[in-house]
């Protein structure tokens, strides 16, 4: 019993640091074509208002502004912010 919760608890450590992809701007223009599109039209309107200086100021106000607004799933935002950074 003590090896199966060992071996378990090494499981969750290790997925915890696991390396996660990173985020992809076309999974989030399609994202954005489903959950955004429909009241913010296109991305070339949302861009202008998007706050901050830095990419990294822009990613964090918009994960910010995202998980409260249309994209409560980390994945689906990380994408959506990819998508919407890309151009800049």
């Amino acid at each position: 019993m003590i090896r199966v919760l060992a071996l378990t608890f090494m499981f969750i450590a290790c997925a915890a640091f696991a390396e996660t992809p990173a985020p992809d701007p076309e999974r989030g223009e399609a994202y954005f074509g489903i959950a955004c599109s429909f009241c913010h039209r296109t991305a070339s309107l949302v861009r202008p208002l998007i706050q901050g200086e830095t990419p990294e100021e822009k990613t964090a106000w918009l994960d910010a502004w995202l998980v409260n607004h249309s994209a409560p799933d980390r994945e689906a935002r990380a994408a959506i912010i990819a998508y919407l950074l890309k151009e800049e």
